[in-house]
């Protein structure tokens, strides 16, 4: 696709703003994430882009759903259910419960539920304070429960969902099976791995 020069060199400059405020983020906060919606707003000023077309480009069905799911953690949180599940959690597991198991556990449920949903931070948001919340009424440190969960939140590649997965099985013409006998070995070795690097990085006892 070719545009004009005027309107080409405003995508352009809107691109590298949006690219500088993601780099940033890290150091100016949420400004960053408004400098990236200022420039996606600069595009539809200028007729480069139409609503549909920004819509469409930034996947409303799954910023909707991780947004209402966002709520649910925040509600959870907020009356307390959390906490009810973590002790009740604890209490079924009892206090020999090993920590490894316990966050490899976490780390499957989370992973699982987000490439089903798609909605990766909304099931963190869910599964990582009732981790913690299980590990505190154990009396263990919730540190490496909380970093295995949220990093694991983007490790389940074994189903051909979407992205890299969805491209490779269309690309390389493979059967489920096939698919299978790579991923699902890959995908446990990943979460064995991230679960045994957290345990050994924030000790919980």
């Amino acid at each position: 696709m070719t545009y004009p020069k005027l309107p080409g060199l405003t995508w352009d400059i809107c691109f590298v703003v949006a690219v500088i405020g993601m780099i940033l983020q890290s150091n100016i906060g949420d400004a960053g994430y408004a400098i990236t919606g200022l420039a996606v707003v600069a595009l539809l000023i200028f007729g480069i882009m139409d609503f549909n077309e920004i819509r469409n480009a930034i996947s409303a069905p799954i910023i909707l759903m991780s947004a209402g799911v966002i709520g649910i953690a925040d509600a959870l949180g907020s009356t307390g259910l959390t906490n009810l599940v973590g002790e009740t959690v604890a209490g079924m597991l009892g206090d020999n419960v090993n920590p490894f198991v316990l966050i490899f556990v976490f780390c499957i449920l989370t992973s699982v539920l987000a490439t089903l949903t798609g909605s990766t931070i909304g099931t963190v948001y869910v599964f990582a304070p009732m981790a913690i919340a299980t590990c505190m009424n154990l009396g263990l440190d919730p540190t490496a429960a909380a970093a295995a969960i949220v990093i694991s939140g983007w490790c389940g590649h074994f189903l051909p969902i979407d992205g890299m997965p969805a491209m490779i099985m269309g690309a390389g013409n493979y059967k489920i099976g096939e698919f299978w006998k790579f991923t699902i070995p890959q995908y446990f070795i990943r979460l064995l791995a991230l679960t045994a690097g957290a345990v050994l990085i924030f000790p919980m006892r």
